[in-house]
């Protein structure tokens, strides 16, 4: 337990009412039936060879080849890291360089994927680490660890807010990590954050991960779900597949009960048995699931609508780990046989 909350019922229903006004909905994730996410940030090393600085990467990333091998996974949705261990961004926002220059990129990587991804009808959300501690010098810049935090969150919106303005309807959503361990305790204001991510489209869905713990707040649209699968030691979920009786067998994948009453079900979990390909001049990680149990776990989910987000590793290049991308496809082949 983090916290014991005491709020006077007229805030509590008040609260609620705001974030339902806000929610989006979510139902078109498991009608894309799972998504796949990339952590492809300044730390991801190229297959061989030294790797290039990270605006030099984001200009040389082949969009084409990985919108190709994503349509080759059936995959309805992409999940892109952005700012992970360090405050980067592939993309000229104005926002990040005012507090913080060369943090960004001179090429629109995430335009140019939300257009080679759409054209083959795949949407994009991105991922979003409010400030990493590895990162002094973006803590310093935005106050990261000052016990006010109103400058880390004006910081926050104007950045958030950038992004959705600047690419409107064709930004789908927002992943955003550590929402208990990195923004509950710094007491934000939830509608406020809501509100910013939702700029240019108040259709965009959101959420603020809480790994395997509880709601970190009722402004998002989805559980992230991270690495609570079935088959995985953190489960919450029954090892039917049910989120622990909350999901009804059959049905939308929305949440009936709990902390997390109403949101989209997701499950994030790694296909490897890393997020980040982090060693020079080595291969990626193999998948640590054959296709027939990876398989057979998208199908656990599906039977209670819940979307699977699978992580696979790529290199800078920007190209899927290709022993990865080879079982994916021969997951696609097993669950068409379904």
């Amino acid at each position: 337990m983090l916290a014991l909350e005491l709020v006077r019922p007229s805030v509590r229903d008040a609260l609620h009412a705001e974030a339902m006004a806000l929610r989006a909905d979510a139902r078109w994730m498991p009608k894309a039936r799972y998504g796949v996410m990339f952590h492809w940030t300044k730390r991801t090393m190229p297959r061989s060879g030294p790797p290039r600085s990270y605006a030099d990467a984001a200009e040389a990333f082949d969009v084409e080849r990985l919108a190709d091998q994503v349509a080759s996974t059936g995959a309805g949705f992409v999940v892109l890291t952005t700012a992970h261990s360090d405050q980067y961004l592939p993309a000229p926002i104005r926002a990040l360089d005012r507090a913080l220059p060369g943090r960004t990129a001179r090429r629109d990587l995430i335009r140019d994927l939300i257009g080679a991804l759409g054209r083959r009808d795949i949407r994009l959300l991105l991922y979003y680490h409010l400030g990493p501690i590895e990162d002094p010098e973006w803590a310093r810049a935005t106050g990261l660890f000052d016990t006010d935090s109103r400058r880390l969150f004006d910081n926050w919106q104007a950045i958030v807010g950038e992004v959705g303005e600047r690419y409107g309807e064709k930004l789908a959503g927002w992943w955003f990590d550590d929402g208990i361990y990195n923004y509950y305790y710094r007491s934000p204001d939830w509608g406020a954050l809501d509100r910013a991510a939702k700029r240019g489209h108040p259709g965009r869905v959101v959420c603020f991960n809480s790994w395997k713990n509880t709601s970190a707040t009722e402004f998002q649209d989805f559980h992230c779900g991270e690495e609570l699968v079935p088959d995985g030691a953190n489960a919450f979920l029954n090892r039917d597949g049910s989120f622990g009786g909350m999901l009804l067998a059959g049905g939308d994948g929305r949440i009936t009960g709990g902390a997390f009453a109403g949101l989209q079900a997701a499950a994030t979990f790694m296909m490897e048995s890393e997020w980040v390909h982090l060693r020079p001049d080595t291969d990626a990680a193999p998948p640590k699931r054959s296709p027939a149990q990876l398989a057979g776990l998208i199908g656990q989910l599906h039977a209670y609508g819940a979307t699977p987000i699978i992580n696979m590793l790529i290199y800078q290049d920007g190209q899927i780990a290709p022993r990865s991308l080879a079982s994916f496809q021969e997951t696609r082949a097993l669950l068409a046989r379904e």
